[in-house]
């Protein structure tokens, strides 16, 4: 998985998550100044969904 089909999975997912790209060659960054108290926990919820998936399809 590409960093950029990691960053659209996230924008097009529900909820909708942005993360910077292009500062850092080899992830994403999710900047948490707007974030309110428990939402880390929803991007945490993105995240595993998003890279459980690509390790499925990594190994069929």
């Amino acid at each position: 998985m590409t960093q950029q089909e990691c960053a659209k999975q996230l924008e097009d997912g529900e909820p909708s998550v942005i993360c910077l790209q292009g500062e850092n060659a080899h992830g994403l960054s999710v900047t948490p100044f707007m974030m309110m108290p428990g939402e880390e926990r929803i991007v945490a919820r993105r995240l595993k969904e998003i890279f459980t998936g690509a390790l499925k399809k990594a190994s069929a």
